[in-house]
């Protein structure tokens, strides 16, 4: 039977670790709540609006998720 350890960091070791997956999450939650909004406030308009800009009430939620996918950039704590 092979035993394998696996080092265990000790406290403040572990801090950056916990602290960047803190950052992902918050980054992650951040993002959300700009999708959430943006699909918000196309909801609200009119469908006359929507037609204006060349939407459909039942393409909003799909368009704002790949929007967010397409930019590159992470939105969140610069």
């Amino acid at each position: 039977m092979v035993t394998m350890f696996a080092p265990r960091l000790a406290g403040p070791a572990r801090l950056p670790a916990v602290l960047a997956t803190a950052k992902r999450a918050w980054i992650a939650y951040l993002n959300w709540r700009i999708e959430r909004a943006a699909i918000d406030q196309l909801l609200a308009m009119r469908d006359r609006e929507l037609e204006d800009i060349g939407l459909i009430r039942s393409e909003i939620a799909d368009l704002a998720k790949v929007a967010a996918a397409a930019d590159p950039r992470p939105r969140g704590l610069d």
